[in-house]
């Protein structure tokens, strides 16, 4: 209350003198607060303008990372489908031909997944490398058993030996079947863009 009776004594003393001051110092500050104001929202807009954007670089890179490892995805699983297709005929019959379209086919699909390696994410690369290790273990076991069955001597004097390479054989066929479907379910979650 004191204040008030203060100010009011104030007015009364200056009168219309202090009543003008008073109205020009309210107008006077009225602007100076307008303009503050103006100033920042116009450093506003621009600092959102800026993060604007940057959100636009990011969504136009995320895009193009997508779409670059959408066909990077679809392009490895087409390979990988005719590695294990050259698989599957190497164990209906083993023939050198066989051996020799399967080792370059194995060879192309690993040489594609390390070019592609920036974009593969860190679990899918460590098995597709899980999956080179059972191929390549089941060129070997083809490998011998071709070496085994050249000569029919060989052959019979080997046949256990034999028998054991087609076990392996079997063996990895079997797992790296399981990592193809595993993979395969992986790589279409992943372009579905489930983590």
């Amino acid at each position: 209350m004191e204040f008030f009776e203060t100010l009011n004594l104030v007015f009364l003393t200056l009168g219309g003198a202090g009543a003008l001051f008073w109205a020009l110092s309210s107008y006077i500050g009225g602007i100076w607060a307008e303009r503050y104001k103006r100033s920042v929202e116009h450093e506003y807009n621009l600092e959102m303008e800026s993060f604007k954007k940057d959100l636009d670089l990011i969504k136009e890179s995320s895009s193009r990372y997508s779409g670059k490892q959408f066909d990077l995805y679809t392009s490895l699983y087409h390979s990988l489908c005719d590695l294990k297709e050259k698989g599957d005929l190497l164990w209906e019959g083993a023939t050198i031909v066989r051996l020799k379209n399967f080792t370059l086919q194995l060879k192309k699909t690993k040489n594609e997944v390390e070019k592609s390696y920036l974009f593969l994410e860190t679990a899918h690369y460590e098995k597709f490398m899980e999956i080179f290790r059972h191929f390549s273990e089941y060129r070997i076991g083809k490998e011998s058993i071709l070496k085994i069955k050249i000569d029919d001597e060989n052959f019979i004097r080997n046949g256990h030996e034999f028998q054991n390479w087609i076990e392996h054989n079997r063996i990895q066929r079997e797992e790296y079947n399981r990592l193809v479907d595993e993979i395969r379910k992986d790589l279409r979650d992943q372009l579905r863009g489930r983590q």
